[in-house]
Formats: structure tokens, sequence, C-alpha cells
């Protein structure tokens, strides 16, 4: 793995039967964290989901800007051929690992509403969030995200967010450590 693929994904709620994605927003950055290419997109749904979110997503989505930018939104299959081709641009053939936080949710959404994008997708997920709680939780580590509920700003704070975590490792024991030898099951990608 020489990339992250980070995503996140703004919904008319968390139940993935019965509500759907609005906005999508991509971040492929090489293994250093250094950003290689941006995308993002709202995603147009029909009014009817947009009148059913509860009161937490209308008055978070409308707050963001983003509950007028839906009607003028792109097709679901448009963005999802658009991610289709993001990833064949940066991995080619191989599945794409995804990042970010709480991306069990956005993975529950993909595989749900773009199962061609899913297709692409590796069953192993780099989530934020776990090292989250165990930076937070052990450690006392906090990090100060905001809530702007917008996802590429969502994205951008999950990279820096990364990154915090990974300062914290001591470099001087990575030098010094040898991996066991690689058993019969190959790459762990």
């Amino acid at each position: 793995m020489n990339k992250f693929f980070f995503i996140d994904m703004e919904m008319t709620g968390l139940d993935v039967e019965k509500n759907r994605i609005i906005e999508v927003a991509v971040i492929v950055t090489d293994i250093n964290l250094k950003e290689l290419e941006r995308y993002q997109a709202v995603v147009r749904q029909p009014q009817s989901f947009i009148d059913a979110m509860d009161e937490w997503n209308v008055n978070t989505h409308t707050e963001s800007g983003l509950i007028t930018e839906i009607s003028r939104g792109r097709l679901q299959q448009e963005v999802e051929m658009d991610l289709i081709n993001l990833v064949k641009k940066h991995f080619g053939n191989r599945r794409v690992m995804l990042s970010g936080n709480s991306i069990t949710q956005d993975k529950l959404f993909i595989e749900k509403y773009m199962p061609r994008f899913a297709k692409s997708l590796h069953y192993r997920i780099i989530d934020i969030s776990s090292m989250k709680a165990i930076y937070q939780h052990v450690l006392g580590v906090k990090f100060l995200k905001g809530h702007t509920h917008r996802a590429m700003d969502d994205v951008e704070k999950s990279i820096e967010e990364l990154s915090l975590y990974l300062s914290f490792i001591d470099e001087r024991k990575l030098e010094s450590y040898q991996p066991p030898p690689e058993d019969e099951s190959g790459d762990f990608f």
C-alpha cells in the first residue's frame, strides 16, 4: 500500500435502509499523507428523502448549506462512476482500503447504494475513530475536529487527525524492529 483513499459521506440519516447519500468527498494521499487528488460532489436525491430527515439532520444540513445544494446535485450513478475512475487512476486493479472516521457507516451506504464502487473495496478499512478511542481514552491525546458536517471538511480533519496520532510513534523503535518472516498468506493488502 503506497496511497490512502480517505472518504467521507453526508447522509440524510444513519439508517441505510431509509436514508440516502447526499454528499461525497475523497482525498487520495501518498503514504506520507501528502495530498495527490481530491474529489467532492453533492448527490441529488428525491425530495421525499430530504423531507423525511429528522430534526438533527435538517438543522445540521441547513446550517452547513448542504440542504440547498441537494436539488442541484449530481446523479448518484455519476458520482459512483467518478469514484470508480478515481480508484482505477490511483490504485489500478488493486482493492482499496477506505480510510476515515467511522468509515464503517460510509461503507454500509456504499455497499447498498454504490455496489459497483463497492466491488473495488478491500474488506479491511483504516478507521481513524479506532485510533481516536485508543489515543483519547488510553493516552489522553485529544483531537478537536469541529463540526461543520461537510464531507470535504471531515476528510481534511481525518487526515490531520491521523497525522497527529502518527506523530507520537517513536521512529527509533521502528528502526530496530525486526519483522517476523512472511507467512504463506502473502501480502497483507
